[in-house]
């Protein structure tokens, strides 16, 4: 029973108890618009590839512009950057709704405001990282994080979910089922913002000037701490490989037809993995501590591979699911522990540079989608999938294997 306390004590915290339905209303948002998207190009396309660009126009700006942006997070008021990034959010899914209301859009429009969003959405996510030890300090900071992956994983199952059952009200139009998840979103974004603006600042924020002439000088000096540190070398390797895999999640409406199922049995399925998830983080918070947390990390991102490998090959719409369900329990375990043992590893003047260059790791993923949607073209989707994420399973023990430095990262 004390663990299970000392896990919950950081719900006592006003803020915080502010800050995890925004967490919840921007993970929902972001899945959402990433099914729902795909499902409008595929459908409008038929393209694997095309579909699979969404990924990379949703996730490309952590590729590019994720080391600055962690500039920018050391540099200005957090807070102010979070309520900023999630006010614009909604106007967009505010013009996306409009245009789609009024059939005035395409696909390449949609990959557009995709850009759009997804600058907006990664700004979000960076901030987050290091705005969540901002609210709850070092001894919460685990904890924080399980509960903030379940509100993710809440959200991941709510996007789809919802999404797929507005796009089957309307199936003679599939605009207007997409317009109305869009709008449905744009009132979230709304509440999550003055949820933010309600905040009541309690915490001192050590502002790191990033003027832009030291900001390559900056980002050098993450990178050499980075290249010092075979602990980091491990876990950004295993970030990496974990983003290889990752983007095949999105190419769920290509296995609609094979399947024979329905947009709302598709949003189910891709609601899987959040329940799965979301047993994994409930798991997590409720440990007021983790005697080895890398093995959790490592671990989980390898059975998140795994499954989706036996996913791509299933035939039947519940070991379909099984297998994703059961993948999202690794990826809330690799989830959560990625952002606590990077953050937990480094000075506080380094915090934003390191996890800016998590945020690269994690944009591999574009490159990720683009492989993918190739070979998916070239081979099939189920094949595509399973050959990534085999592979990737072999390369995650492999790395494990030889970085053994992170296998023993611990909590002081």
């Amino acid at each position: 029973m004390r663990g299970s306390r000392g896990g919950l004590a950081v719900l006592g915290l006003r803020n915080y108890r502010l800050s995890w339905p925004v967490l919840l209303i921007t993970s929902m948002g972001q899945l959402m618009w990433q099914f729902v998207t795909s499902y409008l190009i595929y459908s409008l396309t038929g393209s694997s590839f095309l579909t699979q660009l969404v990924t990379v126009a949703y996730w490309g700006p952590l590729l590019v512009f994720g080391v600055f942006a962690g500039l920018l997070v050391d540099a200005v008021d957090r807070r102010r950057l979070m309520t900023i990034s999630v006010e614009v959010m909604a106007l967009l899914n505010l013009a996306t709704a409009a245009l789609l209301f009024a059939h005035a859009v395409n696909e390449w429009g949609l990959l557009a405001l995709t850009l759009a969003m997804g600058i907006m959405l990664n700004l979000n996510s960076i901030t987050r990282r290091t705005f969540t030890f901002d609210l709850v300090g070092r001894n919460q900071f685990l904890n924080a994080l399980a509960f903030d992956n379940i509100g993710m994983t809440i959200g991941s199952v709510l996007g789809p979910f919802v999404g797929g059952l507005l796009l089957d009200l309307y199936p003679r139009d599939v605009f207007i089922g997409a317009a109305a998840s869009y709008a449905f979103m744009f009132l979230l974004y709304v509440l999550a913002g003055w949820m933010l603006r309600s905040m009541v600042p309690n915490w001192v924020q050590e502002i790191v000037p990033a003027a832009i002439a030291t900001a390559l000088g900056k980002v050098q000096q993450g990178l050499r701490f980075v290249a010092r540190s075979r602990t980091l070398i491990g876990i950004l390797g295993i970030t990496v490989l974990f983003n290889v895999a990752w983007p095949s999640r999105f190419l769920l409406p290509a296995f609609q037809a094979p399947l024979g199922i329905s947009a709302a049995e598709l949003g189910l399925l891709g609601a899987a993995p959040g329940i799965g998830g979301l047993a994994a983080g409930i798991f997590l918070a409720a440990r007021a501590r983790l005697a080895r947390p890398a093995r959790y990390y490592w671990v989980g991102s390898a059975m998140f591979s795994c499954f989706t490998a036996v996913f791509a090959v299933a035939t039947t719409l519940p070991v379909a699911f099984g297998a994703l369900l059961v993948s999202g329990i690794g990826q809330t375990l690799f989830g959560t522990m990625q952002t606590t043992l990077i953050v937990l590893s480094v000075p506080a003047d380094m915090r934003g540079r390191i996890t800016g260059i998590l945020s690269v790791a994690i944009g591999v993923m574009t490159i990720g989608s683009v492989v993918i949607g190739l070979l998916a073209e070239a081979i099939g989707p189920g094949a595509a999938v399973l050959l990534i994420a085999g592979l990737v399973t072999l390369a995650t023990l492999a790395w494990t294997a030889v970085f053994r430095e992170m296998r023993h990262v611990g909590l002081d």
